[in-house]
């Protein structure tokens, strides 16, 4: 099961580190979603943005390289379980915009897409939290090179393949 939680370390940090950093680069249209949902004072909202953006960063270090992975994850999941939320509140409002997700270069509607990736991402943190015993890069000192890129490649091919499927079919049925 240690592979198992090494595989999901490593996609659940890399996911995080780049979310974080398109959201950094992006840290204005983040801004702008935020002011228009209006669920949080937009005195507040450019300490919001950083602190998520920090939380993102720090939480996919700290899971990617096992350093308090347990913990990570379980910060992760909180962090997944409110955009959830934020999904689910858009789906019941009929809110039709960006969220943010990715900052503006991998754009996911609020909505089901939301739902679904973010869902994703907490089934992916759950192996972290059960099993990560030590920091994953100690155990990439006892595999060889062949498994190193099917750990490394295949969580990160899959995160990519459910972020571009969420973001190219938002399953909303297009507005006229």
């Amino acid at each position: 099961m240690d592979y198992l939680a090494l595989i999901m370390q490593i996609a659940l940090g890399l996911m995080l580190l780049l979310s974080a950093m398109l959201k950094l680069l992006s840290l204005g249209s983040l801004l702008d979603i935020m002011n228009l949902l209006r669920l949080t004072p937009n005195k507040l909202n450019k300490l919001i943005a950083v602190l998520l953006v920090c939380t993102e960063l720090v939480t996919g270090s700290l899971v990617l390289f096992g350093f308090l992975a347990r913990l990570a994850a379980i910060v992760g999941s909180l962090l997944f379980v409110g955009f959830i939320g934020l999904h689910s509140y858009a789906l019941v409002r009929k809110i039709d915009m960006t969220c943010g997700c990715h900052g503006k270069w991998m754009s996911t509607r609020l909505g089901k897409a939301g739902l679904v990736q973010n869902s994703i991402y907490l089934i992916y943190a759950i192996p972290i939290i059960i099993w990560s015993t030590q920091p994953s890069l100690s155990l990439l000192n006892a595999i060889s090179v062949q498994q190193f890129f099917t750990l490394i490649l295949l969580p990160a091919l899959l995160l990519l393949v459910i972020s571009i499927c969420t973001t190219v079919y938002s399953f909303e049925r297009p507005t006229k």
